[in-house]
């Protein structure tokens, strides 16, 4: 965590469902007592977001501000959550209910939340077997609504927005920092909630692999959700659903030709395939385009939250997932999975996941091999341009292997620095981060995907869920 003061107050969204506002620190000098009110603990990923704001937005970005303070305000050391377990609660001089502060505790997206949620249950239980009572267990997360959606269930903990003063962390008994989780090398090497569990106090050797196991509580369906379903049903008649998801980031998002492929070999082999974009239209585009509206059925219309997409993917009988949100809802709602992937290690999420069976794309290209340990491309080119204008660009794209993205970002500097100081280059500047952005989204998928066999994945659905792909007597699809 990184103690931050704000030169201006500022208002801010860094993500659906999180409204953040930050009071200034007011005027600083000799004499001049700050309050600890107004100074903030933010983790790297959304400090580097509101920078970017501020320099969108034309405010003075934050200021960051030495380590030391943070002791220095709080007055003492605070500790990690393992030292509450090191001795017992009423020997080190504590009482009543411990209060842990778990900064950015559930990761990012939802399916990180999941395999945090699993983390997060056994602190629950060992604190509560150590110190008689159930912990109130405060998770501070940059999606907010994601992480109540995945954590709801859990005993003593409350989701809270990333906005933590040190007036705040003072009022904890311990701290579990979870926000340079990405950095750790161990995160490349291990599987997530075992990260997830280090950070938390806890030697993942000593919890059992059943404990690990991803966990969800299920979430109802809406009416409109209950409704589809049941016409899904109808339409299938005695085929059963199976869900392909195939987008993701752009890193991990299949090729559109390819998931056609897979989803006219799942109607070949009986099954009733059934896709739920994020876009409401964009499932009735695809598949149009692709000529599969007669056989695909598409509920993107009613996946419209977190909760919609938990209760679509709870009633499907099994799913193909190249999204790792989808592929750990899948799992801790007990539902066969097949998960296909190409630039992360498919031991580092699905090891404790026993309804997942994974495809490890293997490839190897100019710049790279798959895995190649890349979660997503980001492409980032920030400073100061000929009229003074500060800029901050980010472009996503699939990976290096497919966009030379240093040469693009070297090319768009150089037209900068050539721009005629004397002229307004406003327009123009905008004019090279337009063709900028679409060099960078004229590639729509990572070259490894090539290496994918179709024919791997029909055999691995049919062992994972039984091996028939209809549910009725003489219409049973064996392979």
């Amino acid at each position: 965590m990184i103690p931050v003061a704000f030169p201006a107050g500022i208002s801010l969204q860094p993500a659906p469902g999180c409204e953040l506002r930050f009071e200034p620190v007011g005027e600083v000098g000799p004499g001049v007592t700050v309050s600890s009110r107004r100074i903030y603990l933010l983790s790297p990923d959304l400090l580097d977001s509101i920078r970017h704001q501020c320099v969108a937005q034309g405010i003075p970005p934050p200021q960051e501000l030495a380590p030391l303070v943070i002791e220095q305000f709080v007055g003492r050391p605070l500790p990690a959550v393992g030292d509450l377990l090191r001795e017992p609660w009423q020997a080190s001089g504590y009482h009543g209910t411990p209060t842990i502060c778990l900064f950015n505790g559930a990761g990012g997206g939802i399916g990180d939340a999941v395999l945090a949620g699993a983390a997060i249950r056994c602190l629950a239980d060992r604190l509560r077997e150590h110190c008689g009572t159930v912990p109130r267990l405060d998770v501070f997360s940059i999606f907010p609504l994601r992480s109540q959606v995945a954590l709801q269930g859990i005993p003593g903990v409350q989701v809270l927005p990333p906005m933590l003063s040190l007036a705040q962390l003072a009022t904890y008994h311990a701290v579990a920092d979870c926000s340079g989780m990405l950095l750790d090398p161990d995160f490349s090497r291990r599987h997530m909630t075992d990260c997830f569990l280090q950070c938390l106090g806890l030697d993942p050797e000593t919890i059992p692999p059943e404990k690990k196991r991803p966990w969800l509580r299920p979430v109802p369906p809406s009416p409109s959700v209950a409704g589809a379903l049941a016409e899904a049903r109808r339409r299938a008649g005695h085929r059963r659903l199976v869900a392909l998801v195939f987008r993701s980031a752009l890193t991990r998002t299949m090729p559109d030709a390819l998931a056609i492929r897979l989803l006219r070999s799942f109607w070949q082999d009986g099954w009733q395939p059934v896709i739920f974009l994020d876009d409401p239209g964009a499932g009735a585009r695809f598949l149009l385009a692709a000529g599969l509206t007669d056989v695909v059925v598409d509920l993107s219309a009613v996946s419209l939250g977190f909760e919609d997409y938990i209760a679509l993917l709870n009633g499907m009988d099994a799913i193909v997932s190249v999204d790792t949100s989808a592929v750990h809802i899948g799992a801790a709602l007990n539902k066969p999975v097949v998960a296909i992937f190409n630039s992360i290690a498919k031991e580092l999420r699905i090891q404790y996941s026993p309804t997942v069976a994974g495809i490890q794309i293997s490839f190897r290209g100019k710049t790279c091999a798959a895995p190649c340990n890349l979660s997503k491309g980001l492409a980032q080119l920030s400073g100061t341009v000929a009229n003074g204008l500060e800029l901050s660009w980010r472009f996503s794209y699939p990976c290096d292997e497919a966009v030379d993205s240093h040469a693009l970002l070297a090319q768009a500097k150089e037209r900068l620095l050539r721009l005629d100081l004397a002229d307004e280059a406003t327009e123009q500047i905008e004019a090279i981060r337009q063709e900028v952005a679409q060099r960078f989204a004229a590639v729509d998928a990572a070259p490894c995907w090539q290496a994918l066999d179709v024919d791997e994945v029909r055999g691995l659905l049919a062992r994972i869920a039984g091996g028939a792909a209809c549910d009725a007597p003489g219409r049973m699809a064996q392979r």
